[in-house]
């Protein structure tokens, strides 16, 4: 982690630092006997304070004092070993969710109106929503190829989406996930995000982050200093130098997914197209079934020299598998106009028109091109 790194959340990030619900007046009593031992057994704080230690011995060490207590205090069988997360979720929602809460979770209709009204109860103890994030994080590292970047200061009452892709990026919010499982205890289970993970992480490690604002400095870190460098001598027009710096360092890191995006990205950039190939071939290796990677490649396919009808081919099974990955489409559009399919071209991109809103502008754009 770099030491001189410091976030700044502002704006509309503020607001995720509130959990929906509203607060006891006091915590129950076995929420009480639960963070006094965590308390305890960690030293740290339990009210108070607004932020926790983020190194990584402080997360596994309250992670085990929290397992330890849940076993000793409610003889809860809960293991970060154990690849099912659910004896974590069933723990926290019959010892700690608001007995009221409890009683509606078979009821959809009245738990949803407590819960959009912003009623369910929960302990104001900050300990206890480091501790639950701590497990979660500490669960993710060992089952999820997950891997921590925590960062100054570090508030674990929030409220952040459980998981943002960000680019090739993904985090998760271990904080966020331990709050919502006590304010939303039927959408917000550790084992339902883990299910969603092989759908929707692209490349590993997925990053465990206090703060969505955090994504571009763990991309550094996961990309390096190196790519940085070379970044910085294309911007003097040292753009030769540059490259075989690039060319190394995807030789060197060909299971460095995030790395491989930031070359294929600057090779685009700079109008490098055969590091984008090495590059975008690399990324289709790694995640082989994925929109992103499949695409990528066939984008970069099409503009090598007999390479339109196999990208034409490569992006039409993708449209199968994918119909609403639109990306696909606009580039299937731009290479049937090549090969003068303009009636598909044009099938093409009046669909992106009506239906995808991030990319009706550029297919109205090729519309207007086909005539």
């Amino acid at each position: 982690m770099q030491a001189s790194y410091r976030r700044g959340d502002e704006g509309p990030v503020a607001s995720f630092y509130e959990i929906r619900g509203s607060y006891y007046p006091e915590p129950p009593a076995p929420v009480r006997k639960l963070v006094d031992a965590i308390e305890a057994a960690t030293d740290l704080p339990r009210r108070g304070v607004s932020t926790f230690p983020t190194d990584a011995e402080s997360t596994a060490e309250t992670a085990a004092a929290f397992v330890r207590a849940a076993g000793n205090i409610f003889f809860a069988e809960i293991d970060l070993d154990s690849d099912d997360a659910s004896a974590f979720d069933s723990f926290v929602i019959e010892n700690l969710v608001d007995p009221k809460v409890r009683l509606l979770l078979d009821k959809p209709e009245q738990y949803e109106a407590l819960r959009d009204a912003g009623e369910i109860r929960i302990p104001d103890e900050p300990l206890l929503f480091y501790a639950l994030g701590c497990f979660v994080g500490e669960w993710l590292t060992r089952h999820a190829d997950a891997r921590w970047f925590l960062y100054p200061d570090l508030d674990p009452r929030q409220s952040f989406p459980a998981l943002v892709r960000t680019g090739p990026l993904s985090t998760i919010a271990p904080f966020s996930v331990g709050c919502r499982l006590l304010s939303n205890p039927r959408d917000g289970r550790l084992a339902d995000l883990a299910k969603t993970l092989p759908d929707a992480v692209l490349f590993r490690p997925i990053a465990l982050c206090a703060s969505v604002s955090d994504s571009e400095q763990v991309l550094r870190e996961l990309t390096g200093k190196d790519v940085e460098r070379a970044a910085a001598l294309l911007r003097k027009g040292k753009s030769d130098q540059a490259f075989n710096r690039l060319e190394t360092l995807m030789e060197a890191n060909a299971q460095n997914g995030h790395l491989l995006a930031r070359i294929a990205a600057l090779g685009w950039e700079h109008k490098e197209y055969a590091i984008v190939h090495s590059a975008s071939e690399l990324q289709l290796a790694l995640a082989p079934d994925a929109p992103e990677t499949r695409h990528g490649f066939a984008a970069i396919e099409s503009m090598r020299e007999g390479g339109l009808e196999r990208s034409i081919e490569m992006l039409e099974q993708l449209i199968e598998t994918a119909p609403t990955y639109g990306h696909a489409r606009l580039t299937l559009a731009s290479c049937y106009r090549e090969v003068g399919r303009l009636d598909e071209a044009t099938e093409l991109a009046s669909w992106l028109v009506e239906n995808d809103p991030a990319l009706a502008q550029s297919a109205q754009t090729l519309l207007s091109e086909l005539g």
